[in-house]
């Protein structure tokens, strides 16, 4: 029967029989001894604590629960004694090989040579690769799709840094002992003495050229009242800084919003003025279905509102002189990008969906007699109170679309012009046009679109619009509409027809609304 006891090795918790803690304790101890001299000896001690868990952890199972000697034998087997590698570099070629003296390795993001997050040089580690080679796979991967980014962000949130020395060690695929750990923390201490020292010449040169220049009686005087008074100067400066941009922050913030959940419009200007309409029924109609629509929208209020938060943050540290949050900075960003890529996939297929154009064209013969008067009449199919600038609807004159406000029933609005016939027929020309991903489907779409007409007597029925069904996507649905005439035909345009007449040479929109006018050669004249 043997007493056991609890201890705790690095934050783990073990059960370990009265003389294997006596052998462990007074191991540990030797350690200590041998780095009390040691710069780093904490961290050393540390990792060396880490690794004892570590190897003690994977003794313990359902079956045994108590740490035995033998089992602090085989650490210490493992970690070697102070006295095997306080040797002298020419007896190290006949230390003692101890079992697990090869480990295999561990992937980690190496903060040493890292350049963003440390992914690629933590792979080069794992593979023995260049990370320069690395990288540049990443950016070939990024060129051909958006996956490359997407796997180098998810690396980078998944794969720990390495940290400690022991983590270095793993990630190098080097053995996990005393030795090891004393030499990584070495060139360490090393490299920052090198640097220290590389600081400390450039420090004392500087205090040379300065001494050559200041009386350095008063230099010192002098050097801390300007500092003491740009200190003050810089502080009132950045609060007057944070303010402007918490303000402008706040004030993007609040349209931004405003944009989001209560009245999104889009605004265009053209010579007419102003013009405003609904974003929702309109990215509606474009997207294909309603999930990419919702993922793209996630997409875009995420980079809209990722910048928004970081200036309102950027704001209050700056008033407040809060420290920089790394994390926040890093974690904002990952977002950022996972929206990007997201917004600019979908964005490339509606994109897509505008790639080819289609056309059809319908060409019809009227009976008219040249000696009566040609009447155009308008077929009423748009909203309308009591004129077009009235209409209870919005216009997007740029897209030739009017949007019902009520019903959000699309309608797209033709355009007429009237030429002279290359003969004495009259004719009615529709050509429909449209957008697709394929050439084909793009003329097909074309070749549904239907325009309305009518020719009655000496009257031709003309609609003001052609429907866009709920089925059909918006993909710059035009219709445009020739009438030619022979010369010598006179004309008499309703004023309703104002909302499709195209541009005719020296006679804008609202002089043929409501006119008469006879067909010459050259085109049509005043009568």
């Amino acid at each position: 029967m043997k007493k056991t006891l609890s201890i705790n090795i690095s934050g783990f918790v073990f059960h370990i029989d009265e003389d294997a803690y006596e052998k462990l304790h007074r191991y540990l101890e030797a350690i200590k001894s041998h780095f009390r001299g040691f710069e780093g000896k904490d961290e050393v001690i540390s990792d060396v604590e880490a690794r004892v868990a570590e190897i003690l952890q994977k003794k313990i199972s359902g079956s045994k629960e108590v740490i035995t000697q033998e089992d602090v034998d085989e650490v210490i087997g493992i970690l070697g004694q102070p006295s095997d590698f306080a040797m002298d570099d020419e007896d190290t070629a006949s230390r003692k090989e101890f079992f697990y003296s090869s480990i295999p390795k561990r992937l980690y993001r190496d903060p040493e040579k890292k350049v963003f997050g440390g992914v690629c040089s933590g792979l080069g580690a794992y593979f023995n690769l260049d990370p320069v080679w690395v990288r540049v796979i990443f950016i070939f991967m990024m060129l051909i799709s958006g996956f490359g980014l997407l796997i180098y962000l998810i690396l980078w949130m998944v794969v720990p840094e390495a940290r400690t020395t022991a983590e270095r060690l793993e990630m190098r695929g080097e053995p996990v002992n005393i030795s090891n750990i004393e030499k990584s923390l070495g060139e360490e201490v090393n490299h920052l003495k090198e640097k220290f020292n590389d600081l400390t010449s450039k420090a004392r040169y500087t205090y040379r050229k300065k001494k050559e220049e200041f009386d350095s009686g008063h230099r010192d005087q002098f050097l801390e009242s300007i500092g003491d008074i740009g200190r003050v100067f810089l502080r009132i400066f950045l609060i007057i800084a944070g303010t402007i941009i918490l303000i402008l922050g706040i004030a993007l913030t609040i349209a931004y919003l405003s944009i989001v959940f209560r009245f999104p419009m889009i605004t265009l200007f053209d010579q007419a003025g102003v013009h405003t309409f609904p974003l929702y029924p309109v990215i509606d109609r474009i997207f294909e279905n309603d999930a990419d629509l919702r993922t793209f929208a996630t997409g875009l209020m995420i980079l809209f509102g990722i910048p928004l938060l970081m200036m309102l943050w950027a704001g209050i540290r700056l008033i407040f002189n809060l420290a920089r949050a790394k994390f926040v900075s890093g974690l904002a960003a990952v977002i950022w990008l996972c929206a990007l890529v997201i917004t600019l996939v979908f964005g490339f297929k509606v994109a897509n969906s505008f790639r080819y154009q289609g056309n059809f064209t319908r060409e019809s013969i009227l009976e008219i007699n040249k000696q009566d008067t040609l009447q155009l009449v308008t077929i009423r199919n748009l909203p309308q109170i009591s004129g077009w600038d009235q209409s209870p609807m919005i216009q997007i004159p740029e897209w030739r679309i009017a949007i019902s406000e009520d019903e959000k029933v699309f309608y797209g609005i033709p355009e007429l012009k009237i030429k002279p016939s290359i003969d004495s027929v009259t004719r009615l020309i529709v050509n429909t046009s449209t957008r697709g991903p394929f050439s084909g489907e793009a003329a097909e779409r074309a070749e549904n679109i239907t325009y309305t007409w009518q020719l009655k007597s000496d009257t031709l029925f003309l609609s003001d619009s052609f429907i866009l069904s709920d089925e059909d996507k918006w993909r710059k649905q035009e219709t445009r509409v020739e009438l030619r005439l022979p010369a010598g035909t006179v004309i008499k345009i309703d004023e309703d027809l104002y909302p499709i007449l195209g541009y005719h040479k020296n006679y804008s929109r609202h002089d043929m609304a409501g006119s008469r006018f006879v067909m010459s050669e050259e085109g049509m004249r005043r009568e």
